[in-house]
């Protein structure tokens, strides 16, 4: 979400990219991405199971089942790496050009942040709680901080943040579940403990998030956020920063802006990465639900390294694409998606938030439903990203994004 067009700037040395330095492969990307977050932030949008930690409800329907598996083995923790992985890459970008032409970042770049962590946080308490820019803000502040260092230190440092992210999930399976059984206290202050537990959180938050009632969800989201915020940190952070880094350190090497000059290696990628994160997945669910904690903690490793690679198979497969002559139409419309990526990806919570919570649907439908909306709801992105952006120079929320960046006045109309 961070490359830009040109505004008419007075200063020429800042201001967002210009149309001629933009990598199309990365718009395509993030356009992909749009829709892999989509398909899979859609069970927590509007299934309680997935917030109270009691499993899910998939739907008595066999297109449920399929939905469920495809969204597993598509999609969970694969287009959240993409994204990630572009991220740093545009922060890294950012930064080289402003310094290239002779302005100082830090200021720029922690204006940026500042201003995401604001979105995030309003998106988090009165839409959508599973919002994800804010975490992004935040890890964003420490890469500034690293940026400044060597290919080298950049590369090192998120290879070892990638092993220690897939340490920090360990204690959550190796340590028994049964020792310390779950507890919720209910609006009558009655405590319920272990599958009582789970099911009384359940049917409160499927009582909450269908009552339409905008200020009683809101309390609730806050309250979460502020209960989980710190764990989504913990859990999340080292992996994040590590993808970070390690988009900055393909910015810095050409992977990521002369994709045509690394074809091969790009090729090489994505043959490899997209089987392997599919085979891991599939390892996975062969596994089912073991007994032995060591046997879980395999099962947590091969889905973390299975997006990994799988998502930087997707990555080096939207960067082939670009370069090729291939679905021309659809590619210039997913690319225009990616163009207002974060438009887009707010527009996701507003919708199913007037499906589920205003529409009275929450928790009252299985995957397949999902699925299906989910499907709808990115046609409706793929057809008003292009519209949208002959008329204008790019998405509503990137244009303020890009004014709290630069603390100026871009243009808006074209």
């Amino acid at each position: 979400m961070s490359q830009e067009l040109a505004p008419a700037s007075a200063d020429p040395t800042l201001g967002p990219i210009t149309v001629s330095e933009r990598v199309n492969g990365w718009d395509l990307a993030r356009g992909i991405a749009v829709l892999g977050i989509l398909l899979a932030n859609m069970p927590w949008m509007g299934l309680a199971g997935m917030l109270s930690k009691h499993g899910e409800y998939v739907g008595d329907r066999p297109y449920d089942d399929l939905a469920f598996m495809l969204v597993l083995f598509v999609a969970d923790t694969k287009f959240v790496t993409q994204f990630s992985l572009l991220f740093g890459a545009g922060l890294a970008q950012m930064r080289e050009r402003v310094i290239a032409r002779g302005s100082a970042f830090t200021a720029i770049g922690a204006r940026r942040m500042a201003a995401l962590a604001v979105a995030g946080a309003l998106h988090a308490v009165f839409l959508w709680f599973g919002d994800i820019l804010l975490l992004y803000a935040t890890i964003g502040f420490v890469l500034l901080a690293l940026l400044p260092r060597s290919s080298k230190a950049l590369l090192g440092l998120g290879a070892s943040l990638l092993v220690l992210g897939a340490v920090s999930w360990l204690p959550l399976v190796l340590v028994d579940a049964d020792a310390e059984p779950p507890t919720f206290v209910d609006a009558a202050g009655v405590t319920h403990t272990g599958d009582e537990a789970l099911a009384a959180q359940r049917a409160h938050f499927a009582e909450v998030f269908a009552s339409g009632d905008f200020w009683r969800m809101t309390k609730v989201r806050a309250e979460v956020v502020v209960d989980e915020f710190g764990n989504l940190v913990f859990l999340m952070g080292p992996r994040t920063l590590a993808l970070f880094l390690l988009g900055a350190w393909l910015v810095r090497i050409g992977w990521l802006t002369r994709p045509r000059e690394h074809r091969g290696a790009l090729r090489r990628w994505f043959v490899f990465g997209v089987p392997f994160g599919l085979a891991c997945t599939a390892a996975m669910i062969v596994l089912d639900e073991p007994e032995s904690s060591w046997l879980r903690a395999t099962q947590i490793l091969l889905f973390y390294v299975g997006g990994l690679v799988q998502g930087f198979g997707y990555l080096a497969g939207a960067l082939l694409w670009s370069t090729t002559e291939r679905a021309v139409a659809l590619r210039s419309r997913l690319e225009a998606v990616g163009r207002m990526a974060f438009t887009n990806y707010i527009a996701h919570s507003v919708l199913t938030a007037i499906v589920f919570n205003y529409g009275g649907l929450y928790d009252r439908h299985g995957r397949g439903f999902g699925l299906g909306l989910t499907l709808v709801i990115f046609s409706i992105q793929l057809a008003w990203s292009p519209w949208w952006l002959g008329r204008f120079r790019f998405g509503p929320l990137e244009w303020l994004w890009r004014q709290a960046t630069y603390a100026e006045r871009i243009p808006l109309r074209r």
